[in-house]
């Protein structure tokens, strides 16, 4: 987009909306390459140079301006910048440059224009003055390149993203959906639509976005309202459309002068970091008076709502546009008026070579509108880029829908443990909560053994599950299974007959009522754990409130008639630093059966806390991790613990804002080692969003020599998308079962695998 109404010169053209699809097979590579799984985040930047060009800088014959796109070609070692150029001053063309940083800063002398391209339609010469908005510009595999057009609302001109041979030549037309076509009602709004491109490094996904919301998306960013922005993922393995996501664009930064003049914001270009779905997005603002407000924001799309079902994203009823649950996520990383003194119209920017120093070198430019009040700006940044390392899953569960529609499981997936068999490591079994579903018994190779709702759907909630071994019922050592049950604020206990493989109830009709007293049906039963006491040798379960600051530990008691009881031992308040104690709600904990502690991770403030496990332990804690680490992002969701030799071992945290694991030491002060990403592989989707989590460092026969993680996928896909009043939202859940090992060798320095020093009997 420029920063300049429609010209009423310009000849319009309207394009039909039929289009050409062209396979790309062969043009990417296949999923499911652990390398190209990892995860690259932006962890610091600093400014190492700026060049700017006079408008009216000419190269071979053309002016040099608009400058609304650019990438790199790491082959050729020269970059590609697109001018937005509509074919009025010249006809619609790309540069090629050289930016020499050889020297680790961008300084006058290092550009140089090399060449350029003049882009050509299918049939016939250049494309008609107005026939093109040339905005977006990626490298293909292949030596051509992607553009992508912004069309012309008012003239209903369709934007489109195209392929163009090295000659500049178009020879394929990706589909564009008919709810981007421009009409009197809907579609894109004039010079907000197509204004980013950019590809996986991969080479097999394109990206693309409008720079604000279809007109029935809901309003453009104004100085009070966000937009929503739609961001267009294309599989170029197959030349279609592989999903739509929403990107929430910022309100514009600043009245303009007047204030009822020109003011806009927009999403003017994406860069993919990696091929896991982080991205860097790029919002520029303009306000009459003011001038621009450019700033970069990291971008997480790892399970975003696909929207592409939606022709229209306002909810009618109220006449404004839906909740999105989730949108892609974004986090502020600079505002470049903080590192230049004039702030130009940005609008392209590429990850350029590797610097001498290590660094990723990142380039942006400006459209200067061919403006005699406007230059050409390149600026330079230096990236430091942290890799995050990926497992990979060898299976995952059926998914499961709240509905259980077109799935064999009803309710919301959220808390697993695997239980070991006493003689058949083999026939282990993994345990899960679905919530008001109940519970349901997978084996080791995920199949459903089990489903029990023990009430009508929506009159119970198993929330989490854990273990016990060995407990002494009914004159008889038998393995429990322990639910928290939200709806009812109690637990219920399951016996786990290891010959039918099955869970038999065995909760006593004298268990409490409620645990915490309170009738609100809000502050209930919610996350909880297992213990055997170390002193004591009695078996607990701790028990965390809902909307509230408590953790209950409750003695679970033989009832005398085949059931299991339970009563409260002790109470821990958790710290109330807000004073609201709503705002300290924890579920993720875990007690550690060797070394007598319990962690215990606080959703949205504080961090991860550890506890005496001991029914005498008191209120006193440490605090493991602060909730400000950069590799922790709210809701912080569930603990695990994997048992090494002596004492060694890992507290693994799931990281539910970013969809990451942090890894902790299991000994000393719990020294932070890494984190990684559950990632997708062979057909198998990523994990994000992750609730619960349980790992095994137990032998579980040949699939799982080294021991087993399963992780709760709160994204899982393929979605079932769905309106939910003002919410759209996908309720598609399900697990991912993870060889420890996956894990234990994505890390730099392999972590512990030892797979004969643990036993939960013992």
């Amino acid at each position: 987009m420029s920063n300049h109404r429609s010209n009423p010169r310009l000849l319009a053209l309207t394009l039909s909306a039929a289009t050409i699809i062209v396979p790309c097979v062969g043009w990417s590579s296949t999923r499911g390459d652990s390398a190209n799984s990892e995860r690259r985040t932006i962890t610091g930047f600093e400014f190492i140079g700026e060049v700017s060009f006079p408008t009216g800088y000419r190269f071979d014959d053309t002016e040099v301006g608009g400058l609304s796109g650019i990438t790199y070609d790491a082959d050729d070692n020269r970059f590609l910048a697109l001018s937005d150029d509509r074919s009025d001053l010249a006809p619609a063309r790309y540069y090629s440059l050289t930016i020499d940083l050889s020297d680790g800063h961008l300084d006058s002398g290092d550009i140089a224009f090399t060449g350029v391209t003049k882009l050509q339609p299918r049939f016939g010469s250049y494309f008609a003055p107005g026939g093109i908005d040339p905005e977006g510009i990626a490298l293909a595999p292949n030596g051509g390149v992607f553009v992508s057009s912004e069309g012309d609302a008012s003239k209903l001109l369709a934007p489109f993203v195209n392929h163009f041979n090295r000659f500049g030549i178009q020879d394929l037309e990706l589909e564009i959906d008919a709810k981007y076509l421009p009409t009197a009602t809907s579609g894109i709004r004039n010079n907000l639509a197509f204004e980013s491109l950019n590809l996986s490094p991969n080479k097999r996904y394109l990206f693309t976005a409008v720079e604000n919301a279809l007109v029935q998306d809901g309003p453009q960013a104004t100085l009070e309202d966000k937009s929503l922005s739609r961001i267009l993922k294309y599989d170029l393995k197959t030349g279609k459309a592989l999903g739509e996501m929403v990107y929430e664009v910022e309100p514009v930064a600043e009245t303009p002068e007047p204030a009822t003049a020109f003011a806009t914001n927009g999403l003017v270009e994406l860069l993919a970091l990696d091929d896991n779905g982080s991205l860097l997005a790029m919002e520029r603002g303009f306000s009459t008076g003011k001038g621009n407000v450019v700033k970069l924001y990291q971008v997480l799309s790892q399970g975003a709502l696909d929207v592409s079902a939606w022709d229209s994203l306002l909810w009618k009823e109220e006449g404004v546009p839906f909740s999105i649950d989730p949108p892609v996520q974004k986090q502020e990383l600079l505002d470049f008026g903080d590192l230049v003194e004039t702030v130009d119209n940005l609008e392209g920017m590429t990850l350029g070579p590797v610097l001498p120093d290590g660094r990723q070198s990142l380039i942006v430019v400006s459209d200067n509108n061919f403006s005699s009040t406007q230059f050409t700006q390149f600026i330079a940044l230096a990236l430091n880029i942290e890799t995050v390392p990926a497992a990979r899953p060898v299976l995952e569960t059926p998914r499961t829908t709240d509905a259980g529609t077109d799935s064999p499981l009803r309710g919301d997936s959220d808390d697993p443990a695997i239980w070991i068999h006493p003689s058949r490591p083999d026939k282990s079994l993994v345990i899960a909560t679905l919530k008001d579903g109940g519970f349901v018994v997978f084996d080791l190779g995920g199949t459903v053994i089990q489903q029990e709702v023990p009430a009508e759907y929506g009159d119970i909630r198993f929330n989490n599950v854990d273990l016990v071994y060995d407990f002494a019922l009914d004159g008889k050592r038998v393995d429990l299974a322990v639910f928290s049950d939200r709806k009812n604020d109690t637990l219920a206990v399951y016996r786990i007959d290891p010959n039918r493989q099955r869970l038999v109830a065995v909760t006593s009709s004298s268990m409490p009522a409620t645990i915490f007293g309170v009738d609100d049906g809000s502050a209930t039963a919610y996350g909880l754990c297992t213990y055997r006491g170390l002193s004591d040798g009695a078996d607990y379960a701790f028990v965390t409130q809902a909307d509230g600051n408590k953790i209950a530990q409750l003695r679970l008691l033989d009832a005398g008639d085949g059931t299991v009881s339970a009563e409260v031992a002790r109470m821990i308040e958790l710290p109330v630093p807000t004073g609201d104690a709503e705002d300290s709600q924890s579920e993720g904990m875990v007690a550690d059966r060797e070394l007598g502690v319990l962690y215990v991770a606080m959703e949205d403030i504080v961090g991860v806390l550890k506890f005496s496990a001991e029914v005498d332990g008191g209120n006193d804690y440490s605090l493991v991790q602060s909730i400000d680490a950069h590799f922790l992002k709210p809701d912080i969701e569930g603990l695990t613990l994997y048992y090494g030799p002596g004492g060694t071992g890992y507290l693994l945290v799931s990281s539910q804002g970013d969809s990451t694991y942090a890894v902790f030491e299991r000994s000393g002060d719990n020294a932070y080692v890494g984190s990684f990403v559950v990632a997708d592989t062979d057909g198998i989707d990523q994990a994000n969003e992750s609730d619960g989590a349980d790992i095994i460092s137990t032998a579980l026969g040949s699939r799982y020599p080294f021991g087993l993680l399963v992780v709760q996928d709160g994204a899982n896909d393929p979605q079932n998308a769905l309106q939910d009043e003002e919410e759209l939202e996908n309720d598609s859940t399900n697990f991912k079962f993870i060889p420890w090992e996956n894990v234990a060798k994505s890390f730099p320095e392999p972590l512990i695998m030892e797979p004969r020093t643990y036993d939960p009997r013992q």
